[in-house]
């Protein structure tokens, strides 16, 4: 992470803003993860040998990137996975915004609370004999009377 200041417009004063940068490679079965078929001529254990090579490859190549290279604003991720892996036959998908949302909603909670036995949710309950569940999400605080869940 580093902060970054963008110059403003038309004698606007600039602004420091906070970057992070970071790379994340997955290891995919060939073909969807389907097995070969018995007539074809590939040799199972000479696939598995070139899938390690690959990614050992990948991984060496993922290794070299710098933290500085994660955070310049003007070296977009395209052109950063393009310089890394150009001779491996990158693909890169148009970038997709990032959001929180959560699923969480009282009668989910409710719903879930009622799969537990009796003994279970004595277990959870407070003095009062009211029961609360916070989402580990978005923090929101599901309280339930005693007579709500039995």
């Amino acid at each position: 992470m580093a902060r970054h200041y963008t110059a403003g417009e038309n004698g606007a004063p600039g602004q420091w803003r906070w970057r992070a940068g970071g790379l994340m490679i997955q290891h995919l079965a060939r073909a969807g993860g389907t097995e070969a078929a018995a007539d074809d001529q590939i040799d199972a254990d000479e696939l598995l040998d070139e899938d390690d090579d690959d990614w050992e490859r990948t991984r060496i190549l993922a290794s070299t990137v710098e933290d500085h290279e994660l955070l310049d604003p003007m070296l977009p991720p395209d052109r950063l996975l393009y310089r890394l892996f150009h001779e491996e036959g990158v693909r890169a998908f148009p970038a997709a915004p990032i959001e929180a949302y959560c699923r969480c909603s009282r009668e989910r909670v409710e719903a879930f609370l009622r799969s537990f036995g009796a003994a279970e949710l004595k277990d959870m309950r407070e003095p009062d004999g009211s029961i609360s569940v916070t989402c580990e999400f978005c923090t929101a605080t599901y309280r339930f009377a005693p007579d709500e869940i039995a």
